[in-house]
């Protein structure tokens, strides 16, 4: 379980990751 927790947890940052990228470049 916690191997599946980490995952979610990178899947996350990933997808945090997109929508920080995808907002910078919106604002700039």
């Amino acid at each position: 379980h916690e191997d599946n927790n980490y995952e979610c947890d990178l899947e996350s940052m990933q997808k945090g990751l997109i929508l920080s990228r995808q907002y910078l470049e919106e604002f700039i």
